[in-house]
């Protein structure tokens, strides 16, 4: 049986850490805010991080040559029910990992690279919730894309409804010419031959390097693909549109505006009106600006954010870097990079932002935030928000001169939820043997949007109050995010046994 305990968000503070300037590291973590820990000699990146609905936090990266998957408990200490001692570690050939996603059933989904004599080519990996390999997605948990003369890699992945699998990357010949990569896959491993060619779409926009790093599930089963264009010296952002069979959306068309000049988008974030953020870098004629670029459903730069669409944001050092962000769920957005100070020392930067481009004074200095751990070199990779509004970041520090991984969470001054539902607020609930019932006492006309703790959307779609089941599967905590002409209401669900 099913127990649905409703909350209102964004009504009252708990009195606890939560208090402290938001952009703080968090106390409760480890003891100081973060956990570093050391696998191999020379090179430790964490270059993915996402939170079970439990709260336990997983990382995916590589050291050296090996592919390691780490599981936390919500304190920061290792998780010894997963792998050895918390470690999961793969280091028979050089494979590496750059995105991961996680299933609706804790099965935990792996993107990267496999170099196999003189080429690279891209790997899906699934591992079950103890940290072993999935046996039943190719026969070994592992899926290699062989396609002879190119060297491809695939740096995000998300998982549709169905429960196909679609990842982004790039795939390079002769350099320099790369090629955005775009696969899906069937749940067992197989290329989903529906997709594309074969299960594979190579999308050329020009004779230099085309990479993709970005990747947007949208509700009508389409996607969007974001990166760079052209070469290195007069890149910019790039953004395609995929029908869901893979081949091209005739009806996107969403190009870098003037203002944001040479650039690069590293990651991507669905709004709830259908439009989309773009977060990377942007050349200002002598180093690199945090970049974060807002965009109208129909793909033109949305012109109540920053300057036409555009905002940039230097930390004051030599060059910044944006990777990775996160959306709120007030609508602010934190984005986190790296800055390089002027001694070439890297730290880790986030910057938070309201939703029309401006900097949020609340948080850290000035909306801004730098993060030196141990005097050296620390760098950011990716960042997820846990389901009580704390954000953790995985990257990697160097200490003595070795690259270990990093994990960090910060506090971001989000209230905490309490069970006091207001008699105002237009959203029933109702819990169901498998789920939860939406409703309102009045027809509507909203937008409503149903989130897991990992920030995947579940349910985005024009509602008109009328009873909707939702059936997420799995137990956890749910956010039901409701916008009308009259306000917003955001309930939080946590699902869970009698």
């Amino acid at each position: 049986m099913l127990r649905s305990f409703l909350a209102s968000s964004l009504i009252a503070l708990l009195a606890d850490a939560s208090k402290a300037q938001p952009g703080s590291l968090d106390p409760t973590f480890n003891g100081g805010g973060f956990v570093t820990f050391d696998q191999a000699t020379v090179q430790d990146h964490g270059r993915a991080i996402a939170v079970q609905p439990d709260g336990r936090i997983v990382m995916a990266g590589y050291g050296s040559a090996a592919l390691v998957l780490a599981r936390f408990m919500p304190n920061g200490a290792p998780d010894q029910s997963f792998g050895t001692d918390g470690e999961v570690v793969l280091g028979d050939t050089v494979l590496l990992a750059y995105g991961m996603t996680l299933q609706p059933d804790g099965r935990i989904l792996i993107c990267g690279a496999q170099r196999i004599g003189m080429e690279v080519e891209m790997v899906v990996m699934r591992f079950n919730n103890d940290g072993s390999p999935d046996l039943a997605f190719n026969g070994d948990g592992k899926v290699v894309l062989d396609r002879p003369g190119t060297n491809d890699h695939a740096n995000r992945i998300v998982v549709q409804s169905d429960g196909r699998i679609v990842t982004v990357g790039s795939s390079c010949g002769d350099f320099p010419a790369c090629d955005i990569l775009a696969t899906r896959f069937l749940s067992n491993g197989t290329l989903d031959a529906s997709f594309g060619n074969g299960g594979v779409a190579v999308i050329d926009l020009t004779p230099d390097e085309d990479m993709g790093y970005g990747l947007l599930l949208r509700p009508d089963g389409r996607f969007i693909l974001g990166g760079q264009r052209g070469s290195q010296q007069v890149n910019t952002m790039a953004f395609v549109g995929l029908e869901s069979d893979g081949t091209s959306d005739a009806t996107f068309s969403a190009y870098a505006p003037n203002e944001v000049g040479r650039s690069v988008s590293y990651d991507l974030a669905l709004l709830p009106d259908g439009g989309f953020l773009a977060v990377g870098s942007s050349f200002n004629g002598m180093e690199n600006d945090f970049a974060v670029v807002r965009f109208d459903p129909d793909g033109w730069p949305d012109v109540d954010f920053g300057m036409n669409g555009v905002v940039t944001t230097d930390f004051g050092g030599s060059t910044d870097n944006a990777v990775s962000m996160v959306v709120q769920p007030d609508d602010r957005i934190i984005v986190i990079g790296v800055s390089i100070g002027p001694d070439w020392s890297r730290d880790i930067a986030l910057a938070r932002y309201e939703a029309n481009g401006d900097l949020d004074v609340s948080f850290g200095s000035n909306g801004l935030v730098r993060t030196d751990i141990m005097g050296e070199n620390e760098l950011a990779f990716d960042g997820e928000l846990q389901a009580d509004g704390k954000l953790v970041v995985s990257g990697m520090t160097t200490i003595d001169g070795d690259e270990d991984f990093l994990i960090l969470r910060y506090l971001t001054g989000l209230p905490m939820a309490i069970d006091d539902p207001s008699a105002s607020d237009p959203l029933r609930i109702q819990r169901t043997s498998e789920g939860a019932t939406l409703s309102t006492p009045e027809p509507i006309v909203a937008q409503l949007q149903v989130m897991d703790a990992t920030g995947r959307t579940l349910v985005q779609q024009a509602w008109n109050g009328q009873a909707l089941r939702i059936n997420p599967g799995s137990e956890g905590v749910y956010l039901v995010d409701l916008r009308t002409a009259q306000g917003r209401w955001t309930q939080r669900i946590v699902l869970g046994q009698e």
